[in-house]
């Protein structure tokens, strides 16, 4: 789905006389990210350890909590960790459990709910089985907060819950806190959290010593991600998702025996456990995806929100499967796991849509739901309540989402010049490590380059090359994008004009170092060859006029052909190419080759009324067949009303090509009639003719 660019505000001219030191892109993205003072600045870019944590008594019944801990400490009562089954709630246990344990606990054991068969969170079951186990107190981490009924129960049955986010410094040796902080890492990237002020700070550190850590399960899981050093993208796409599976495709235990373990061999088979839970876990999601992309079919603008459902689907990978198609779709979505009468799902959502507070309105339908304004899970008992929970959600973001445009943003942090994008930009960029959540990578884009060369790399060929050069400096840079090449290699082509969004970065070999452009998006530049005419005008209604105008001082002969000599008249040429072939690529872009013929014709559609054509089909000559190949074809379409286009196949197109075509692009119910040869790129328009001229 195309992208909107939108490039952040930039700042004035007061606040770069506040720091005339700094380099004006490394200022804008300080400004960004709303650094504006002297102190924030300091503390962004050279974070301190001791410095910047905050006060934990910040939290006012840590004292309390604390005391209540130390006490039982003291008395060696029984002492349960309740954590989570993610990444985040894994760490998190394991974390507190060494810090009691160095404290001096010696009744310690950990309590981790199954994802499949309990949920998220405290429940009734566990609770009664921990309290008769003997356990007299219980210690919550990354849930409990919204567990009234089962913390009501504790207390009744006598045992404490009590919460605890970090270890007690006064009690606790300032070097064993910071071996600890690999694991606090790991929680915070896994999480999502921002990494801004503490966290930033956490994690910082974290990573360092996560890149040193003496933990045998770590050491193993780092050494599967086949990594130099792990970084926050490491975490996120290397060490996360392998300490989830065990979570999502079995139990959470799994992934905490890992983090604590003692013993190589022990630390050696878990690693290797969660490595292929983590490939069926793959596996599985990309099944549901495409199965799921199958359902929905292509969004209209009706489509506010999006579901996906399936008999049997596990509850562990619906959440992924939701994010997956929010991500692409831009918009809502919830994914449900079908087992009998129960519906178990997990949604995904936009920043536009306050997901959880959707469910709230439609509460009395679900059996349960929680989670927060971009994620939540729900479950429903009954295909009555399923269908009309579907109805009443679809009303709720259709009101809410009425105004929104729902095509995917791309947050740029700066327009730039190629010559600007040097070393001094990358050392400047350093010192905003480690990027996240509230911190992303910066996207900066240049305009007005032209292509100088084009190649494939990878050994599927899935990678692009280019070589862009930015004629009006002189200068030229190498360009990668990374498994864009099916997308792009067949649209550009050398000497075409380009702008292109990209990340900044070091690539290094063999000792040697140079600038990296990473592609993450492109276009052709929308004012290369069409400048030689829009400056005749600004308006659509006096540029279809020339148009229109040009057309007419271009009959075509009696032979079929335009006037080659006419240079504006190639150059209109060009550009209608340009335009119609853009909204033809786009729509097998989106759509592959799976689609039906109704998802395709609509989507062409809409494509064309947001590129402000005005088409319709004029008519349509019958196809004739001589061995198996077509004759004569043609379809005559109008735009604007003052331009027709004439589209030929090419005559080696055979039956076969011609109906596959045909699902591609027709439907009986739309004003449009397109033949083109999608094994051919580009289209080439045959003739360009003006209403009443001769065909």
């Amino acid at each position: 789905m195309a992208k909107r660019w939108m490039i952040k505000e930039e700042y004035d001219a007061g606040f770069s006389d506040q720091f005339p030191e700094i380099n004006p892109i490394i200022l804008q993205l300080l400004f960004n990210r709303g650094l504006t003072k002297q102190d924030e600045i300091d503390r962004f870019l050279g974070p301190d350890y001791l410095r910047d944590q905050n006060d934990p008594f910040l939290f006012n019944e840590l004292p309390a909590a604390m005391e209540r801990i130390f006490a039982a400490i003291k008395r060696q009562e029984k002492i349960v960790i309740y954590g989570d089954y993610d990444a985040d709630g894994v760490t998190a246990t394991a974390l507190l459990q060494l810090t009691l344990k160095r404290l001096g606990a010696k009744d310690l054991k950990i309590y981790i709910p199954n994802r499949m068969s309990e949920g998220y969170g405290m429940n009734l079951e566990a609770v009664e089985e921990l309290y008769k186990s003997g356990s007299q107190l219980i210690i919550t981490v990354d849930c409990g907060i919204a567990n009234r009924k089962e913390i009501a129960l504790a207390k009744e049955r006598g045992m404490d819950v009590q919460a605890l986010l970090r270890s007690d410094k006064q009690q606790n040796n300032e070097s064993f806190e910071k071996w600890l902080l690999d694991l606090v890492a790991i929680g915070t990237i896994a999480d999502s959290m921002p990494l801004l002020e503490e966290n930033r700070t956490l994690v910082k550190w974290g990573l360092i010593v996560l890149n040193k850590t003496q933990r045998l399960g770590l050491k193993e899981l780092t050494q599967l991600a086949q990594s130099k050093e792990i970084d926050v993208h490491g975490v996120a796409f290397q060490l996360a998702p392998r300490l989830n599976a065990a979570g999502r495709m079995d139990h959470a235990n799994t992934a905490y025996d890992l983090l604590i373990t003692e013993d190589e061999a022990e630390a050696l088979a878990i690693s290797n456990d969660l490595n292929q839970k983590n490939q069926a876990r793959q596996r599985a999601t990309e099944e549901m995806l495409q199965l799921s992309l199958t359902q929905i079919g292509m969004p209209t603008d009706e489509d506010k929100i999006l579901f996906s459902s399936y008999d049997g689907w596990s509850p562990g990978l619906v959440g992924l499967v939701a994010g997956k198609l929010s991500d692409k779709f831009n918009r809502p979505v919830i994914v449900f796991g079908k087992s009998g009468e129960e519906y178990v799902a997990s949604g995904r959502s936009i920043p536009e849509f306050d997901i959880t507070a959707a469910l709230g309105e439609c509460k009395k339908y679900l059996s349960e739901f929680g989670g927060h304004e971009q994620a939540c899970g729900l479950t429903i008992v009954g295909e009555k309540n399923y269908e009309i929970f579907k109805d009443k959600i679809k009303e709720i973001a259709s009101n809410q989402l009425a105004q929104v445009e729902l095509a995917p943003r791309l947050e740029i942090e700066a327009e730039i010049k190629l010559k600007d994008a040097g070393w001094e930009i990358i050392d400047g960029l350093d010192k905003f490590s480690p990027f996240g959540e509230g911190n992303r990578e910066p996207l900066f884009l240049t305009r007005d380059l032209t292509v100088v060369e084009i190649a494939t790399m990878g050994t599927m060929g899935q990678h692009l090359k280019l070589i862009l050069e930015d004629k009006a400096a002189g200068l030229s840079h190498k360009f990668v994008g990374f498994g864009v090449a099916g997308e792009w290699v067949e649209k550009i082509k050398a000497g075409d004009k380009v702008e292109v969004v990209y990340e900044l970065g070091v690539n290094e070999w063999n000792g040697n170092r140079e600038v990296q452009f990473k592609i993450v998006d492109l276009q052709l530049y929308a004012n290369s060859d069409a400048n030689k005419y829009e400056k005749h005008t600004n308006s659509d209604a006096n540029k279809y006029e020339y148009h229109a105008n040009r057309v007419d001082a271009c009959l075509v002969n009696e032979a079929g052909k335009e006037d080659e000599s006419d240079e504006e008249m190639n150059i209109l040429h060009k550009e209608l190419c340009f335009r119609i072939n853009g909204v033809l690529y786009e729509v097998q872009n989106r759509l592959g080759r799976t689609s039906n013929e109704r998802q395709y014709c609509e989507l062409a559609e809409l494509l064309f009324s947001q590129a402000q054509f005005k088409f319709e089909r004029e008519k349509e000559i019958p196809f004739e067949f001589k061995e198996g190949k077509i004759l004569g074809n043609k379809v005559d379409f109008y735009l604007e009303d003052l331009v027709l286009v004439d589209f030929k196949a090419k005559k080696n197109i055979t039956k076969d090509d011609y109906f596959q075509m045909q699902r591609y692009l027709q439907a009986s119910k739309l004003k449009l009639g397109m033949i083109v040869n999608f094994k051919k790129y580009p289209l080439e328009i045959k003739r360009v003719i003006n209403k009443n001229g001769n065909r």
